[in-house]
């Protein structure tokens, strides 16, 4: 009979992985779910509400926080009980509020949008009856940043022109037919 590995190692390393497991951003949460289980589940004492604490803390960090207070909201206290609270429960409502927050975040985009469209015409309308244009004070500054930055380079300097043949790019010699 062979042994690839101490137990006890083999043990103390899905601890060090396990603690240092967490979820950059949304769209590893998929991975990140399957990792948490895989060591997790793992262990003898894997219902303990730590690891369910830590599975939502370990997520990005206002997602997490989103899902406390959600929690919190739901359960009525501010001491959420881990215990009663099974790991299916726990992944459905942290899909669940991933979905909310994809659809606040395409409402707020199309929000955004169309607050765009219609300053744009609000300002074509101004501008048509000889009025100024509505525009944010913030604005003009920025716009004259961007306008400050763009200017940098120019190939038409001299010094640009004025530089040796080596610089330029190699052109392909022409070969005559015979």
């Amino acid at each position: 009979m062979y042994f690839v590995e101490n137990p006890q190692e083999e043990h103390s390393t899905q601890m060090i992985v396990l603690t240092n497991l967490r979820c950059p951003t949304l769209s590893d949460y998929r991975w990140y779910k399957d990792m948490f289980l895989t060591y997790v589940l793992r262990r003898q004492y894997c219902n303990v509400g730590i690891w369910k604490e830590k599975f939502i803390s370990e997520l990005s960090n206002l997602f997490s926080q989103r899902i406390f207070r959600k929690l919190k909201e739901i359960i009525g206290s501010e001491n959420i009980p881990y215990q009663n609270i099974t790991y299916g429960q726990l992944f459905a409502f942290v899909k669940e509020q991933g979905l909310a927050l994809c659809e606040e975040l395409k409402i707020q985009s199309k929000y955004n949008s169309e607050k765009r469209q219609s300053r744009r015409e609000l300002g074509c309308f101004c501008e048509a009856f000889g009025l100024e244009k509505v525009q944010a004070p913030s604005s003009k500054h920025k716009r004259q940043i961007k306008n400050f930055q763009k200017k940098r380079f120019n190939p038409n300097k001299s010094w640009y022109q004025t530089s040796p043949k080596y610089y330029q790019k190699c052109k392909p010699k022409k070969y005559s037919r015979k």
